[in-house]
C-alpha cells in the first residue's frame, strides 16, 4: 500500500454539545481500540484535537498528504483516529480562509502505537501537544480517564465525578469525588482510574455528572450531566475556549470516549 493510499479509521460515533455552566453534553464514542491495517510501511494510529481558536476552514496534513480530506478540523473539534505512515512526520494546520499555514510541528510515531496531537492558543501564538494514547482496558471495574485542558482559564481548575441514576427515585445520593485537581490552562493530564459499578456487567449505563470548578473553590464553570461512563471504558474531557470569551469561542467542555472489550 502507497502512503496516497491509507486507510482511513472510521470509528462509530455519537456527537452532542456542550457548553457553559448549564450545557449539552458532547461526546465522540469508539466502539473499539482502531487497529493498525499496516501492509508494506509500518502504522500509526493518529488523531487531532484542535482547539485554536482563531482560524476556520482548517485542513490537518502529514507532510504534504491532506487527512481532512473533504472535512475541516475546526475550533472545538476532533478527528477520528487515522492510520498513518509511522516515523517523524510534520504536521501541518492550514486554513483555507485566510491562506496560511498557521502551527506545524514534528511529530515522531512510533509503530503500533496509538496518539493524540492537541492544538490549542491562537494563530499568533499556537501550542501542541503530542501524547501517546492508552487504549487498553482498565481493571474490569474501573474505567481510565484523561483531562486536556486546552482553555485559557483564568485560575487552574478541579474536576469531580459523581455516579447519578435518575431512573431510579430511591437511589442514594452519591459522593462528589475529586478527580483532577489543581490542573492547569493549556495542558493535558496523565490517565486516572475511576471505580465504576459493575452489576450485571457493562450492560447497564453508568451515568456521571461531570464537574469542572475553579481550583480550591465552589466556583462552577462548567458541567456535563448524566455522562455514561462504564468500566474498561477510556474517557478523555476536552476543555476549550476563552473564559469570558465570545459566545463563538467560550468556555466548553466535551469527551471522547473508546469502548473497550465489550
Amino acid at each position: 500500500m502507497k502512503l496516497s493510499n491509507l486507510k482511513i479509521k472510521q470509528l462509530f460515533s455519537s456527537i452532542a454539545g456542550i457548553a457553559a455552566v448549564i450545557a449539552i453534553p458532547l461526546v465522540m464514542d469508539s466502539c473499539k481500540k482502531p487497529v493498525i491495517t499496516s501492509e508494506t510501511f509500518d502504522a500509526s494510529n493518529l488523531r487531532v484535537v484542535n482547539s485554536l481558536r482563531d482560524r476556520t476552514s482548517v485542513k490537518f496534513y502529514l507532510d504534504t498528504f491532506n487527512l481532512s480530506l473533504t472535512g475541516t478540523q475546526n475550533f472545538n473539534t476532533n478527528s477520528v483516529y487515522w492510520v498513518v505512515k509511522s516515523g517523524l512526520r510534520k504536521a501541518k494546520f492550514f486554513s483555507t480562509a485566510t491562506s496560511d499555514t498557521f502551527a506545524t510541528k514534528d511529530i515522531q510515531l512510533d509503530p503500533d502505537k496509538d496518539y493524540t496531537l492537541y492544538l490549542t492558543g491562537d494563530a499568533a501564538n499556537p501550542k501542541s501537544w503530542l501524547t501517546e494514547d492508552e487504549l487498553e482496558s482498565s481493571v474490569p471495574d474501573k474505567a481510565k480517564i484523561r483531562l486536556a485542558n486546552l482553555s485559557s482559564t483564568l485560575t487552574n481548575i478541579d474536576v469531580t465525578i459523581q455516579w447519578v441514576d435518575p431512573t431510579d427515585l430511591n437511589f442514594p445520593v452519591q459522593p462528589e469525588i475529586k478527580v483532577f485537581s489543581n490542573i492547569s490552562p493549556e495542558s493535558v493530564s496523565s490517565y486516572a482510574s475511576v471505580a465504576v459499578a459493575t452489576y450485571k456487567g457493562n450492560s447497564l449505563r453508568r451515568l456521571h455528572n461531570i464537574k469542572v470548578y475553579e481550583a480550591g473553590t465552589s466556583n462552577l464553570l462548567l458541567k456535563l450531566d448524566q455522562y455514561d461512563m462504564r468500566a474498561t471504558s477510556v474517557n478523555t474531557f476536552i476543555i476549550s475556549g476563552l473564559q469570558g470569551g465570545p459566545s463563538s469561542t467560550s468556555l466548553r467542555m466535551r469527551a471522547v470516549r473508546e469502548w473497550l472489550d465489550w
